[in-house]
């Protein structure tokens, strides 16, 4: 039984790790889409802004400069996704781990409660013997005194 018990605290320690390593993952990606959010917001409002100067006439520099730094910022955006792709590929993982030992503790488990059960039913079955022995021997002195 030590033995099953150290199983189950082994697997409780790497369930506990894999659940950790889960939740890092979920923040990183949370994380990542937050600045995602910022650099498209960032985006808009730069776009917004450098439309409302253009109207008031620009030169070509500033147009050429004002596309670069879009395709910059769209560049980063695309870089952007992509982290959150593997970010949420991780999860994906980190999860998957987490399942399939939280699975491996869950069967230990198992195995502990049925031999926690067994031992009772032999304990119940010695205590029942033990009863009918004692039984037995009663009935045996009663008849053996009796006469």
């Amino acid at each position: 039984m030590s033995q099953l018990t150290t199983l189950i605290e082994l697997a409780e320690q790497a369930t506990n790790e894999a659940a950790a390593n889960l939740g890092k993952a979920i923040q990183i990606a949370e994380n990542l889409k937050k600045q995602l959010v910022v650099l498209e917001n960032y985006q808009k409002e730069y776009i917004s802004k450098v439309t409302a100067e253009l109207q008031t006439g620009r030169e070509i520099q500033y147009i050429q400069n004002f596309q670069l730094f879009i395709n910059k910022i769209g560049h980063a955006i695309k870089i952007q996704h992509q982290s959150i792709h593997r970010a949420q590929q991780q999860i994906e993982t980190a999860q998957g781990n987490w399942q399939e030992l939280e699975k491996k503790r869950l069967s230990y488990l198992k195995l502990k409660q049925k031999a926690e059960r067994l031992q009772l039913v032999k304990e119940a079955r010695r205590d029942q013997l033990q009863s009918d022995q004692d039984g037995v021997r009663q009935l045996f002195y009663k008849q053996h005194n009796a006469v």
